[in-house]
């Protein structure tokens, strides 16, 4: 849970930052950019969560092919 708090903080920075440069009137692609990271980074501690779900909450007989199934089709997605 750490793991995942710390990448919620970063993210809470990006956007902070992302304020900023509106605010301040940056360029469109820029800002875009930044918005991209910021998307990426949100959809990497999505994986996190539902990885730390299915590790959990699965039992251990049936985890292992589940949980590759699963994080198969959320890359993809």
């Amino acid at each position: 849970m750490e793991k995942i708090l710390n990448k919620i903080v970063r993210i809470e920075g990006q956007v902070k930052g992302i304020r900023e440069m509106v605010e301040e009137g940056r360029e469109c692609t820029e800002i875009l950019t930044q918005i991209m990271a910021a998307r990426a980074a949100l959809e990497s501690v999505a994986l996190d969560l539902v990885d730390g779900y299915l590790e959990q909450c699965i039992p251990e007989s049936d985890r292992r092919k589940l949980v590759q199934t699963l994080k198969l089709f959320l890359r993809r997605w």
